[in-house]
């Protein structure tokens, strides 16, 4: 019986040690969206416990993240930061492996790339718009001619724009 106790002693100190090692961090999320004429970024900010190998993201009731547009095609970025639910940016999940850092995800929609999110652990709204510059810029050039209807021709055309935006140039 000493034993059992001891042995569930032992367990319980590295329980609350495995708790201390986890640290609060906040992650940046940037989101690109492609709709019918207009291609908008939005920065989302949320914190997160991280874990060995993932990120786990904090209930801080219903909405537990902040959002605001860092880039608007055709629009004045407005001011501020709005609430955000995870279900909005995550679809739902709680969790945020750490090899998806750095790497744009991609939510294919239709035939044609219409969200692409990327996460950092520090604000990298330059570095992010490069990124999905880059990104948008491979996905043009290997889009097939037979796709090429009038509609996915417009997202070409604003996606063309965003990137000249983003290098500094016109199209």
């Amino acid at each position: 019986m000493i034993f059992r106790n001891i042995v569930l002693f032992v367990a319980g100190l590295f329980d609350k040690e495995q708790q201390n090692m986890t640290e609060e961090v906040k992650i940046y999320a940037y989101k690109l969206s492609i709709t019918e004429g207009n291609i908008q970024v939005e920065e989302i900010v949320f914190n997160t416990l991280e874990k060995q190998k993932t990120f786990i993201l904090k209930q801080d009731g219903d909405y537990n993240a902040t959002k605001r547009v860092v880039y608007d095609l055709n629009s004045p970025i407005p001011e501020g930061s709005i609430a955000e639910k995870r279900d909005s940016f995550m679809f739902g999940r709680r969790t945020l492996m750490k090899e998806e850092l750095d790497v744009v995800n991609q939510f294919i929609i239709s035939n044609y790339i219409d969200n692409l999110i990327v996460y950092y652990r520090e604000f990298s709204l330059e570095k992010a718009l490069s990124v999905l510059a880059k990104c948008l810029e491979e996905r043009i050039r290997i889009i097939p001619l037979k796709e090429n209807n009038e509609k996915l021709t417009t997202k070409m055309q604003d996606c063309e724009k965003f990137i000249a935006d983003v290098k500094g140039g016109e199209v």
